[in-house]
C-alpha cells in the first residue's frame, strides 16, 4: 500500500516537473506571444497568397492535412484563398497556435490550424478543413455567429473546457451570461 502511494505521488511530481520544464524550455527557446503572432501572421499571409514561403518555416517542416501527413506542395496553403475571417490561440508554454480560418468566397472552407514552434520557426502544421461536400456545412453561418461572439452581441455561450488525464483544465471557450439586476417589487398602495 505504501510502495503504491510512493508511486502515485513519484509519479505526479514527475508530471508536475515534466510540465514546469516544459514551460521553461519554451520561454528559453524564445517562445514569446510575439513569436507565435509572427508565426500565424505568417500563415495568414501564406493562405491568402497560396504560397508557402511567406512562412516563417524551420528547415525541416512535417506537414499534416486531415489527418495524414503529406508533402508541402500537397497541402491547401498552396492555394490562395480570401480569408473573410480568422482567430487564434496562443499558448506560450507549448509554444503552439491554433487558428480558424473562414473562407466564404469561392470555394468556401472553415479551416482549424494547429503550428508548432521551434527556435522561432514553424516546425509542424497540422490543418483540419472542412468543406461544402461535408455533412451539416455552412462556412456563411460560421462566419456569422463567430464575427457575433467577436463583436459581443452573443451574450451566452456555453463554456467549454478541455481536460485530459494529469493536467489542468483548459477552458477553450465561455462566457457567463450576464445577471441582469433584481429589481424590488413595487410597493403596495394603502
Amino acid at each position: 500500500m505504501i510502495r503504491t502511494i510512493l508511486s502515485i505521488s513519484l509519479f505526479f511530481c514527475s508530471t508536475l516537473l515534466f510540465q514546469t520544464g516544459t514551460a521553461f524550455a519554451a520561454q528559453a527557446k524564445g517562445c514569446t506571444r510575439a513569436t507565435l503572432q509572427a508565426a500565424v501572421d505568417s500563415y495568414i499571409a501564406a493562405q491568402k497568397a497560396g504560397d508557402p514561403s511567406k512562412m516563417s518555416l524551420a528547415s525541416s517542416v512535417k506537414y499534416v492535412q486531415n489527418w495524414m501527413e503529406i508533402y508541402k506542395e500537397e497541402g491547401l496553403w498552396n492555394s490562395p484563398l480570401p480569408v473573410a475571417f480568422h482567430r487564434s490561440i496562443l499558448d506560450v508554454d507549448a509554444c503552439r497556435t491554433f487558428t480558424t480560418v473562414i473562407v466564404t468566397e469561392g470555394n468556401q472552407y472553415v479551416i482549424g490550424t494547429r503550428l508548432k514552434l521551434e527556435d522561432g520557426r514553424i516546425a509542424e502544421i497540422e490543418s483540419m478543413y472542412t468543406t461544402k461536400r461535408d455533412w451539416l456545412f455552412n462556412a456563411d453561418n460560421y462566419l456569422k455567429y463567430s464575427l457575433a461572439l467577436v463583436n459581443g452581441k452573443i451574450r451566452y455561450i456555453h463554456t467549454l473546457t478541455l481536460t485530459v488525464p494529469g493536467i489542468d483544465p483548459v477552458v477553450i471557450m465561455g462566457r457567463q451570461p450576464e445577471q441582469k439586476p433584481k429589481s424590488n417589487p413595487p410597493a403596495k398602495a394603502k
